[in-house]
């Protein structure tokens, strides 16, 4: 009776289906709108109550509350007692003779192990020495023949990489000096994020050699790349806010120990080294959450000192900080140069690559496409033809839609320092396209106006009245839907059907007195699969085993189920065939026509002036351009991603 409760209230149930999905992915269940903690709270509650019944009712079935039951049992008649109810924990009461063992009993191995265990507390650097090795033996030095002279202590030559047959890099080659800043340039998916994994040991490459000192490697882990003196400054720090300053660098590291104690005194003392070197005044002792977004970068690149690190690749440094703060990551490099340390710089923004690097690599869909001396980096020009390619025909516009009323806007929106001052409009019946580089605060906005984090100021009014959405829950009551750029991670269960995902953000509409209608969710399936064109076997195909393509179709799908009157469409082509490109950009263009208000968000800038009738353009977080589509040309587009324009603001918020 118990089984078949728990049954009903898990599998046919609203409740128990948001519990399921929390418990499948608790990332993709709060955008679609549940209640984490309170689905985790019944869950609690319910399993205790579950463990409870199942308590009594073994309970009452053996006996054992009865007052005339011996207090004693002999092992072996309770396993056969259980047993005989085919209860599997029968099976794990230990027989009469497993008592009689001794339970203290070790083997020679065993306690020899403990020894030397505990002689290794601290080996004098033992440990880091033969882990050393174990990283050396990862290179593989192939022959060890001379390549190079020491002036260029790391060169790729003909790398190439492909995922799932798709090419990311082809025949690329890469020389790094010693005391150069190396610019690494490139529309988003031209290959610089692939490059850089395989020089950190991420990935391997399937053509072309790496060569350190003039010795080629093979890479078999980030560890190895990490021995060879290679580290990468992410854009995003990797940090522990709550801890200190001094132990964020040597997060990862062996600390210096006395026995069995960390010696926290040296560490604060290197640390403190570590960033006089980097000419940066900081309180060690400090927490992570009280620094600056400059501040915590500077922790991250001292870690890479610490390692010992002769080339650091910093990705996007800049990205997210402000005019003052990037003028202290200039200083730094500089200082690294000065060092004699090489620096590979990856930057969107054209300005800092003419004024920081000595040399410049360009690449375009996957391919090297140039090499540029410092000064032929002043010509903005060129580097933009370089990235883009040749002039760009006419792009193919889609014919524009009649702009009906406005349907949201914000005023003065900020967050953090990822979205500032963001003042813009959304129109029923028309696509408004947003472009921008990484970093330049489009998803961020996406998530501010879906109420996955809340503004730090500004405020969004829709239909007139002000979104105080605290959930994305809230912002669903109020029409607002967010099909996110990650759609295995942020927009669905993998492992569910493509039913249970397709109906996952308007349960309750599938559902009577609480009880999940599942002919309602077939029938629905049945409808969206004629009208999106999914391949599937049928609704009860697993989610994951659908193409990228089918996938985002049935994430779009399931976001219409839910009326909403606003879509927001992050990244909707990535990762997609073109046939299943065509088939979403089909797909929006509809929505819009339907009445209904679109921010298509995308890196590809040419999909986003062909599909858009109207397109905002962000920079550093900042909304720098408002723009007609079928009036601006890709070559504009790209100078106001960079800053190129004297006077960007064009009717914003219009």
């Amino acid at each position: 009776m118990v089984a078949v409760a728990a049954y009903l209230l898990l599998e046919r149930t609203v409740v128990g289906r948001r519990m399921y999905a929390v418990g499948g992915n608790p990332v993709a269940a709060r955008l679609s709108g549940i209640d984490n903690k309170r689905a985790r709270l019944i869950a609690f509650a319910v399993s205790g109550l579950l463990a409870g019944l199942g308590g009594l009712m073994l309970t009452s079935s053996l006996g054992v509350g009865k007052p005339d039951v011996r207090p004693e049992l002999p092992a072996a008649g309770v396993r056969r007692q259980l047993h005989r109810r085919g209860d599997a924990a029968g099976r794990a009461v230990p027989r009469r003779r497993d008592d009689r063992r001794r339970p203290h009993a070790q083997l020679p191995r065993q306690r020899a192990g403990r020894r030397r265990g505990r002689a290794g507390v601290d080996d004098g650097g033992a440990g880091d020495r033969a882990r050393r090795r174990r990283h050396d033996q990862h290179l593989r030095p192939s022959g060890g023949r001379t390549m190079t002279g020491p002036q260029v202590p790391f060169r790729v030559r003909g790398v190439g990489k492909s995922f799932m047959g798709v090419r990311a890099l082809s025949d690329v080659d890469l020389d790094i000096r010693a005391g150069e800043v190396h610019g690494l340039i490139g529309q988003n998916g031209a290959g610089k994020s692939t490059l850089i994994k395989i020089l950190a040991g991420v990935h391997r490459p399937d053509a072309g050699t790496i060569e350190v000192d003039g010795v080629e490697v093979a890479f078999a882990d980030a560890a190895a790349s990490t021995a060879a003196g290679i580290a990468v400054l992410h854009q995003e720090p990797q940090v522990v806010a709550e801890m200190a300053v001094y132990e964020n660098v040597y997060l990862g590291l062996r600390p210096p120990t006395v026995g069995p104690l960390i010696r926290r005194s040296e560490m604060r003392r290197r640390c403190a080294e570590i960033l006089a070197r980097l000419g940066v005044e900081l309180d060690v002792d400090q927490r992570i959450s009280a620094l600056s977004a400059a501040q915590t970068q500077m922790v991250g690149l001292g870690r890479c000192l610490l390692l010992g690190a002769r080339l650091i690749i910093m990705d996007e440094p800049t990205a997210s900080l402000g005019a003052h703060e990037v003028e202290q990551v200039y200083r730094v490099v500089e200082r690294l140069r000065a060092d004699g340390l090489s620096v590979v710089y990856v930057s969107h923004r054209l300005d800092e690559i003419a004024a920081l690097c000595d040399r410049a690599t360009v690449l375009r869909d996957g391919e090297l496409v140039g090499r540029l001396e410092h000064d032929d980096l002043q010509d903005r020009h060129r580097l933009v033809q370089l990235i883009l390619g040749v002039e760009p025909s006419e792009l193919v516009r889609a014919a524009p839609h009649e702009r009906g009323a406005v349907a949201l806007t914000t005023h003065g929106l900020c967050w953090k320092n990822r979205v500032v001052d963001v003042d813009m409009t959304l129109h029923r019946g028309e696509v408004t396209g947003l472009a921008g580089f990484v970093g330049a605060g489009r998803s961020e906005l996406a998530h501010l106006l879906f109420g996955a984090v809340r503004p730090d100021a500004g405020r969004i009014e829709i239909g007139g009245k002000v979104l105080r959405a605290t959930s994305p829950a809230q912002a669903i009551r109020r029409g607002v839907a967010l099909m996110p750029e990650d759609r295995r991670h942020q927009a669905s269960v993998p492992e569910w059907t493509v039913r249970e995902n397709l109906t996952l953000a308007a349960l309750s509409s599938f559902a009577s007195a609480g009880f999940i209608r599942r002919k309602r969710e077939r029938r629905r399936y049945d409808a969206d699969r004629d009208r999106f064109g999914i391949k599937a076997v049928g609704s009860e195909s697993r989610f994951g085993h659908l193409s990228g393509g089918n996938q985002q179709k049935v994430v779009i799908a399931k976001w219409l189920a839910t009326d909403a009157d606003i879509l927001i469409f992050d990244e909707p082509t990535q990762g997609v065939d073109v046939g299943a490109q065509t088939e979403i950009h089909r797909l929006v263009r509809e929505t819009a026509r339907e009445g209904r208000a679109v921010l298509f968000i995308s890196s590809d800038l040419e999909e986003t002036l062909r599909v858009s009738d109207r397109l905002l353009v962000m920079r550093e977080g900042r909304l720098v351009a408002d723009v007609p589509s079928r009036d601006t040309t890709l070559q504009q587009v790209l100078s106001h991603c960079f800053g190129g324009v004297q006077d960007p603001l064009q009717g914003v918020a219009g």
